[in-house]
C-alpha cells in the first residue's frame, strides 16, 4: 500500500539552479491544473494515502498552491518543499498564514553562502509561530561537506533531526 505521495506542480522557478532534480527553469511548464491535483490526491488519499508532498519546481511559484493546499490540508498530512524565496512576498506570506500545510522544507542550495544561510534560518521561526512545522533540506555537494556539515550542526541547534534531510548533490 502506498501511504506517501510527492506531487511536482511544474518545472516552473526562477531561481533556475544548474543542477536542479527536475530541470526547472524561468521558462517552466506547470504540469497540473489545482482540480487535477486535488482530484488525483483527494483519490489517492481515499485508497490509503495518508501523506502528500508538493514539490516543483517552486511550489509557491505554482499559481494554483494554496487552492491546492486549502483542499488538502483537512485530507492528509501535507507537506510543501520550497527554495524559500517567495516566502518573502508580503502576499504569499498573507496567504499561507490563511492556508496552512503541515509542514514546509526549505531547501539550502549553498551552504557555503552564508546571506542564503540567514535567510533560510530567519524563515524556521516564522514558518513555526504561524504553526507550520519547518523542515531543512541541505543540499551537500562533494565540494561543500565542510560548509554543510557546520550548516547541519548549527541548524541542529534550531531544529530536529527528524526535521533535516541532507540530499546529495
Amino acid at each position: 500500500m502506498i501511504e506517501l505521495l510527492s506531487i511536482d506542480l511544474s518545472n516552473y522557478c526562477s531561481k533556475q539552479c544548474s543542477f536542479c532534480y527536475n530541470h526547472s527553469t524561468r521558462e517552466g511548464n506547470t504540469m497540473w491544473k489545482p482540480s487535477e491535483v486535488i482530484n488525483f490526491a483527494s483519490d489517492c488519499i481515499k485508497h490509503g494515502v495518508k501523506a502528500v508532498s508538493l514539490g516543483g519546481g517552486e511550489p509557491f511559484e505554482y499559481e494554483g498552491i494554496f487552492e491546492v493546499i486549502e483542499a488538502l490540508y483537512p485530507l492528509c498530512y501535507l507537506s510543501v518543499t520550497s527554495n524559500g524565496l517567495p516566502l518573502e512576498e508580503p502576499e504569499v506570506w498573507q496567504n499561507l498564514e490563511r492556508c496552512k500545510p503541515d509542514k514546509i522544507h526549505i531547501t539550502i542550495h549553498h551552504p557555503d553562502n552564508e546571506k542564503e544561510v540567514e535567510r533560510v534560518e530567519a524563515l524556521l521561526p516564522r514558518m513555526e509561530a504561524i504553526g507550520i512545522k519547518p523542515g531543512l533540506n541541505l543540499l551537500v555537494g562533494a565540494d561543500k561537506i565542510e560548509a554543510a556539515t557546520f550548516i547541519f550542526q548549527r541548524m541542529m541547534k534550531i531544529l530536529g533531526s527528524d526535521q533535516i534531510i541532507l540530499v546529495p548533490q
